[in-house]
């Protein structure tokens, strides 16, 4: 089966995943059809043509609370990106889009250093601070932007 969307290609239908692919990575297209949150367990319900699949979501196994996952979300989504919206109010300034921006995004970088400092710092490998595990990982990406 060779069904793709953008490099993505199918492995099997929905109904074509058993215990027989435990272990194996498979990929499966479809469309939500439902979806239940239980807290740190997500179950959502894939559907294609041949059926349905129901997926679980386990973030027990992530090594973070609920509140922890709270505190990423307003970190590495809500603030930075409002912040971003809010470098249009330089627009006026001689030089005002550029040094907005440029503010803005240096904010949303704080935000991610703050979030992979408070929230992610478990991923750090042994032996390197959270400070630095955060600065690395955020600097890697938000640098270019700058």
């Amino acid at each position: 089966m060779s069904e793709s969307m953008q490099g993505l290609h199918r492995t099997h239908r929905c109904t074509e995943v058993s215990n027989a692919n435990i272990g194996e990575t498979v990929t499966v297209m479809g469309w939500v059809q439902k979806r239940r949150n239980l807290g740190s367990l997500i179950f959502i319900d894939l559907r294609d043509r041949s059926g349905l699949l129901q997926l679980v979501f386990d973030f027990r196994g992530l090594g973070v609370s609920g509140t922890a996952l709270a505190v990423a979300v307003v970190f590495d989504y809500l603030i930075p990106f409002t912040a971003l919206g809010l470098a249009g109010l330089f627009k006026k300034l001689k030089y005002g889009f550029p040094i907005g921006c440029g503010a803005m995004i240096f904010v949303r970088f704080l935000c991610h250093l703050v979030s992979g400092i408070a929230v992610w710092s478990t991923w750090a490998p042994e032996g390197m601070s959270p400070f630095m595990y955060s600065l690395a990982y955020n600097g890697s990406y938000m640098g270019v932007e700058f």
